[in-house]
């Protein structure tokens, strides 16, 4: 009875910690900068693309330099503001952890503010699966 007992005991705390190492994951990082030329820079991909799963929680890094004075960015993916997906991004590097919204699709993400020269290049794509 007592090597019952053991093995149920055993069974139950394996089971517990699945569980809490499942849901204690950490979220996948994506790290992006913005160049000197006011673009957006996407670690590990050649354009400023951002692939993501639906419902996965992402955290996004973003490095920003040293900019001239009254200079500032956003990070903005207009149909999903409410959701978190409008940033004011400030000068030095700072994360965010957002859940992807549950609708599949590819969306713009831009900067809002007018920074100078390059703003109007300052996007790119967010590709939901």
């Amino acid at each position: 009875m007592n090597r019952r007992r053991f093995l149920v005991f055993g069974m139950v705390s394996l089971m517990i910690v699945g569980v809490s190492n499942i849901s204690s994951s950490a979220p996948r990082e994506i790290k992006i900068s913005v160049s000197k030329k006011n673009v957006f820079v996407v670690a590990g991909s050649k354009t400023p693309e951002i692939h993501v799963k639906a419902g996965e929680v992402v955290l996004l890094t973003f490095t920003i330099g040293k900019q001239a004075d009254d200079v500032s960015h956003t990070f903005t993916v207009n149909e999903f503001k409410d959701q978190g997906w409008d940033i004011q991004l400030q000068e030095g590097t700072k994360s965010y952890k957002l859940v992807v919204p549950e609708k599949p699709g590819t969306y713009e993400f831009l900067c809002k503010t007018k920074c100078g020269p390059g703003h109007d290049d300052m996007k790119g794509k967010l590709v939901i699966e």
